[in-house]
């Protein structure tokens, strides 16, 4: 490949700007694929199977089948879609860490959907309970639903602008009716799994802001390494890691308390109507290393409902930076946070 003026293959540029988890996402999953070109694995055992996860609690395939795909188009197709999906999210909500347990919360989740489906399907009389399905479909069929949920603006469909919100349900048809072999319980299985987490039926399972941030700021080299790699971003709403409090992080069930008790809250006549301020975020690379790190003003929620992806940025929330925006240093990144009730 030719070099671009600053002597770099714009290859490997534009590589390196894919973030941490994303990149990994993508090399475990071409990596499987290329060992299985010299050394083939035994789909059948990995592959997503609900009788098999149901009936004899292979619970391993829930985990496994998302990484392994078919054939060369099924893998570099869902790989661009993941490298597309995947960097907003991780830069401007969740940061590498967090986006990595949104991941592991979608695998689940989507595979026990994925079950659930077939099951139904298979008590009506379609087939499905016994086959076999591989891909990372799914989890992308789940981030283009978050997607969508965040986006303040209309996709396009084949060139047609849609409401965002249908945008998930059109694209799961085309696909089925134009690739009728795909599974549609496993794309489907994703679009229920994003909702649950959208409505907080299962975004308690998520590491608390807390918890992140005592990971992050812990002393273990492992940590520190893995946090210092090229393209790791820290969550952009818990700005730089601190050292850890005395106070123990929040448990999963502390998490899943307060979550149940947000479902019931209800709102007093008194308080202000239900605005979503703008929050202005500035990334932060450094210029010898490229390393991204955050600083914000930290919100009492999390990534979930009520929030929206804004491209460009707001204008009103860009105003507010007190550096040029187009200082290649310091990125305004223009993001709408919920109000909370506390």
């Amino acid at each position: 490949f030719a070099m671009d003026g600053d002597g770099e293959n714009p290859v490997l540029r534009w590589w390196k700007q894919i973030p941490f988890t994303t990149r990994w996402i993508v090399v475990i999953c071409v990596s499987l694929y290329v060992i299985g070109l010299f050394y083939p694995l035994d789909v059948v055992f990995w592959c997503i199977r609900p009788s098999l996860v149901v009936n004899s609690m292979q619970i391993w395939r829930l985990f496994s089948s998302p990484f392994l795909h078919g054939g060369i188009l099924h893998v570099v197709m869902n790989m661009l879609a993941l490298i597309k999906l995947g960097p907003p999210l991780e830069r401007e909500l969740f940061g590498s860490l967090q986006f990595l347990g949104l991941n592991v919360l979608l695998i689940v989740t989507c595979g026990l959907w994925h079950c659930f489906i077939d099951f139904m399907a298979g008590w009506i009389g379609f087939g499905g309970w016994n086959g076999c399905s591989l891909g990372y479909s799914g989890v992308l069929f789940a981030l283009i639903t978050i997607h969508s949920h965040l986006s303040p603006n209309p996709f396009s469909f084949f060139g047609t602008k849609v409401p965002a919100a249908f945008y998930p349900w059109l694209l799961l048809i085309s696909i089925q009716i134009f690739m009728p072999t795909v599974s549609f319980a496993g794309h489907l299985s994703g679009i229920i799994a994003a909702y649950c987490y959208i409505f907080n039926l299962t975004s308690w399972m998520l590491p608390s802001p807390r918890l992140l941030q005592s990971i992050e700021s812990s002393a273990n080299f492992i940590v520190d390494f893995v946090v210092n790699r090229p393209g790791y971003i820290l969550n952009p709403y818990l700005g730089l890691p601190s050292a850890p409090s005395g106070q123990a992080a929040p448990s999963v069930a502390s998490n899943a308390f307060n979550t149940a008790s947000s479902w019931f809250r209800r709102s007093s006549s008194s308080e202000t109507p239900n605005t979503l301020p703008v929050t202005t975020v500035h990334t932060i690379s450094s210029p010898s290393t490229g390393n991204a790190t955050t600083s914000s003003n930290t919100p009492k929620s999390f990534p979930g409902k009520a929030y929206k992806l804004t491209d460009p940025p707001n204008p009103a929330a860009s105003a507010s930076v007190a550096q040029d925006s187009s200082d290649p240093i310091v990125q305004p990144v223009s993001v709408k946070i919920p109000k909370t009730n506390n």
